[in-house]
């Protein structure tokens, strides 16, 4: 009996976001994961290179609603990396993995054509491979998160402006920093979180009535990688 107990190991969850396969139910799953597990989990949204105005527009989004939900769920950390080849992608999950010590894997269920299997492999039947003490969790695509239950509404596009004594919000747009605007359902018209994207790093603004009244730029980690195109 003795034989078949197995020393109980430290877990550690990552859930994966990319924009091809966004959804906001992977991170509340991943939240619960570490919750049963009793451990800490974290996000990494990992983007593509984008110069279409509308591709960004919507790579924003999706990327400032990632990491308010992540907020929102207590994530120990909030991961961003910008991916140019499957070679990036590798890498730095390989970095990841090592540094977080991470045991568990959540990822939204992406069917792969036979087409991207035969030319570049798949990414699942790679990581079953390469990391075989990996335990993976693929969550549908076809889950649809419930915004009811949550304590902000769905976020929308708005504007930081300077006025002559602070920053203040707008939803007309403006030449200051863009960003998605989230609304806290208990509270005044214009208080929420802002949320502002721009390059590799996310920047989390507190808003009171319209006013800024914080900074936050500690929830954003950026992840580098160096030496590869």
């Amino acid at each position: 009996m003795g034989n078949m107990l197995h020393k109980k190991r430290n877990e550690a969850v990552l859930v994966y976001l990319d924009i091809d396969s966004y959804n906001a139910c992977a991170i509340q799953r991943g939240a619960r994961l570490a919750e049963a597990l009793g451990c800490a989990f974290h996000v990494w949204f990992s983007k593509p290179t984008y110069k279409d105005k509308k591709q960004k527009e919507q790579l924003g989004f999706v990327l400032s609603e990632s990491k308010k939900l992540s907020m929102y769920f207590e994530a120990a950390s909030f991961l961003v990396s910008t991916y140019y080849s499957e070679k990036d992608f590798r890498y730095v999950f390989k970095s990841i993995k090592a540094e977080l010590k991470i045991t568990q894997l959540v990822f939204i269920e992406n069917i792969e054509s036979r087409w991207e299997e035969l030319s570049h492999g798949s990414t699942v039947n790679h990581l079953m491979k390469s990391h075989s003490d990996l335990e993976l969790h693929a969550v549908s695509d076809e889950l649809i998160f419930s915004y009811e239950q949550w304590d902000f509404e769905k976020g929308r596009t708005a504007f930081i402006e300077k006025n002559k004594d602070n920053y203040a919000l707008s939803f007309q747009e403006t030449k200051g920093i863009e960003g998605i605007f989230f609304k806290e359902k208990a509270a005044p018209l214009k208080s929420g979180i802002f949320i502002s994207p721009y390059e590799d790093e996310v920047t989390v603004y507190i808003v009171h009535d319209g006013i800024i009244i914080r900074c936050q730029h500690e929830f954003c980690e950026r992840i580098k990688v160096e030496g590869l195109q």
